[in-house]
């Protein structure tokens, strides 16, 4: 059943409510100046990506729709999901504590580039899309799906997860810390985990796969892995 514009207002609109609760509760304060820019980046973005699929490509969104845990068929992508959730959600609101009880000055020059780091993120995710059809939210292979050779996945097998370790290095300084880096690097650990056991799967269940791995080498950075 195709996504409809309803459905895709709730959906958006729970999204940004959620970040926002997760952002500004555990900062005890609305006064929360990088806080309300990186809100402002990812709600921006979050919008505009989720509304230009629904009306160019509402299929790839009802792949979208279908996240998180519960959503994924294979036992090990659930375990994986679990955690990596877990440490998505703890870096949020990590970040929003470490700025509540541990105060220190991060310059603003560097909350100012890891948001736009993010915004880059979010503009590589948006390529993705515009490529890969198929680029669902879980890790399954559709009856009718292909390899995907074009754009970023010439330089790199994973270019969405390329974007993601961009945006997990920028989070924490983005909203004014550092010390959640350590989670960070924790996620980062979690998305090399996911792209490894993804993997193994496509390379089992996506015609042609195998073949693509052999002409393109690097999973994440071109010229390093």
């Amino acid at each position: 059943m195709a996504v409809t514009s309803s459905q895709t207002f709730k959906g958006v609109l729970k999204s940004i409510i959620i970040l926002g609760l997760m952002i500004f509760i555990p900062a005890g304060t609305l006064y929360y100046w990088p806080g309300w820019i990186f809100f402002a980046v990812n709600a921006i973005n979050i919008w505009f990506i989720t509304f230009y699929f629904l009306k160019h490509d509402p299929a790839l969104l009802q792949r979208r729709m279908s996240t998180g845990p519960t959503h994924e068929k294979e036992r090990s992508q659930r375990n994986i999901q679990w955690v990596n959730g877990v440490l998505i959600v703890s870096l949020y609101v990590g970040a929003a504590l470490e700025y509540r009880l541990l105060p220190h000055v991060i310059p603003f020059y560097i909350v100012i580039g890891c948001n736009a780091l993010i915004a880059v993120s979010f503009y590589m995710i948006f390529q993705v899309f515009k490529t890969n059809s198929f680029a669902s939210a879980t890790v399954e292979v559709a009856e009718d799906q292909r390899v995907i050779n074009t754009g970023m996945y010439h330089y790199v097998r994973h270019p969405m997860y390329s974007a993601a370790l961009l945006m997990f290095f920028a989070i924490p300084l983005s909203l004014g810390v550092w010390h959640m880096l350590a989670v960070s690097i924790l996620l980062i650990g979690g998305l090399v985990w996911r792209l490894l056991d993804e993997e193994k799967f496509l390379r089992a269940h996506l015609n042609g796969y195998t073949e693509y791995c052999r002409q393109t080498p690097y999973r994440l950075i071109p010229g390093l892995w």
